[in-house]
């Protein structure tokens, strides 16, 4: 399979800088557009429970998310890849955490994710 460019929305990083500089985000979802290569801000958290955190979450669908650990302001990098997810989407939201991920300094964690059983103790 070819390497697909990820053309990346600059919002990613700024909201990135938001969430690291303590602008009360908690989290940024990151979303790849249909023809899986613009990747966006699909939405961020502000002041959420951890409950209300994992039921943001899409159950069915892969997002990369950058969520903030409010018990010490640790920065974790998470690709959620559901099992259900097709090989080529999951394969897409590879090329696009490496893509993005280069570009986020201060990242204290990478977490792959298939299930959100992994998530709930983070």
């Amino acid at each position: 399979m070819e390497n697909r460019i990820i053309e990346i929305d600059p919002n990613c990083i700024n909201e990135f800088d938001r969430l690291k500089n303590n602008y009360k985000i908690e989290s940024v979802f990151l979303k790849l557009n249909d023809n899986f290569n613009f990747l966006y801000v699909e939405k961020i958290l502000s002041q959420t429970s951890h409950d209300d955190f994992l039921e943001s979450i899409p159950v069915d669908q892969p997002r990369l998310i950058i969520y903030k650990k409010q018990s010490n302001n640790k920065i974790i990098f998470i690709r959620w890849i559901p099992e259900i997810v097709q090989d080529t989407i999951e394969y897409s939201y590879t090329n696009a955490s490496t893509a993005i991920f280069e570009l986020l300094i201060g990242i204290n964690k990478y977490m792959e994710v298939k299930d959100l059983i992994e998530l709930s103790n983070l």
